[in-house]
């Protein structure tokens, strides 16, 4: 009778996921995982919910653990890897099966984990030169150096994360 419950519990909870009743959902996602601790289906599911909802580091956790337990690794390559690359876990993500996640994004990790990030300010304070300039979308300029050459970096609202213009290396 597990068995069948369990999957049943767990369709349940994907319904109820579906209908936007997150609450409900995460209880039966919880109480699949309770009821059968070693169930790799169960895991996977707590996991990949946990990580929609931005605790990734317990829900990488719970996957991880669903492989170890017997889910495909692939199966769980396809959700670990944006929550490795979102943890900055670029170890585990060079170790996800290539034919998985692409062999560009587990060269991309391997190169990340032979050339780790040098900060060369203090993690309490970085001062920055900010231009404040409040025209259409920017919202500013910071000099910056790449390569050794000055640049003028603008700050865009619209943006997300950092654009270099393709003209830059010329």
């Amino acid at each position: 009778f597990a068995v069948p419950a369990l999957a049943q519990q767990s369709q349940m909870a994907d319904s109820l996921l579906q209908r936007g009743l997150f609450e409900q959902a995460e209880s039966m996602y919880y109480a699949a995982v309770r009821a059968s601790p070693r169930d790799p289906a169960a895991r996977l599911r707590l996991g990949r919910y946990l990580i929609a909802r931005g605790a990734t580091r317990v829900g990488t956790t719970l996957v991880e653990e669903a492989v170890q337990f017997g889910l495909d690794a692939a199966s769980g390559a396809t959700v670990l890897a944006p929550a490795y690359l979102y943890l900055g876990e670029f170890q585990p993500l060079s170790r996800l099966p290539a034919s998985a996640v692409g062999v560009g994004e587990v060269a991309r990790a391997r190169w990340l984990v032979d050339h780790p990030m040098r900060v060369t300010a203090p993690d309490s304070l970085v001062v920055v030169d900010f231009a404040e300039s409040m025209t259409g979308d920017t919202l500013g300029t910071i000099p910056i150096r790449i390569g050794g050459q000055p640049f003028t970096a603008v700050v865009s609202a619209r943006a997300r994360g950092i654009s270099i213009s393709d003209g830059i290396g010329t």
